[in-house]
């Protein structure tokens, strides 16, 4: 049905199935070859090299492949380069947990004009 659809005999059909899984195979094979050069050239920087610098390592010896495929092989290999060591964020010490004296008593209800003065300051960012 999908012969007649596009319009393709289905020998035709069947030899472009075959071709692509002989390109596949052909692809898997290479790989191998190349994934054993990208490991050689990572082993011999003691594994700190990532993907920029092995890209960069393998040009130098004549393999012209970009970085994304560096980092394929990379991953097909099961490597990875070194990463940098972080430095802890510098930490806060903690408030006080000290509270301010309750002046008021929790009364929040004044005897005459200007005797108690109370405020919302909840919308202030504090650390």
């Amino acid at each position: 049905m999908l012969c007649r659809l596009l319009g393709v005999g289905h020998s035709a059909f069947y030899d472009w199935l075959r071709q692509g899984r002989q390109r596949a195979a052909e692809r898997k094979r290479h790989d191998q070859q190349r994934v054993e050069v990208t490991r050689q050239a990572w082993a011999e920087h003691r594994g700190v090299y990532g993907a920029r610098r092995l890209t960069a390592e393998l040009h130098e010896r004549g393999h012209r492949w970009n970085r994304k495929a560096v980092s394929r092989l990379m991953r097909l290999a099961g490597i990875e380069g070194a990463h940098r060591r972080r430095r802890g964020k510098p930490r806060r010490k903690p408030a006080s947990t000290a509270t301010a004296p309750d002046l008021v008593q929790r009364q929040f209800t004044a005897d005459a004009p200007n005797r108690l003065w109370v405020a919302d300051i909840s919308y202030l960012r504090t650390w």
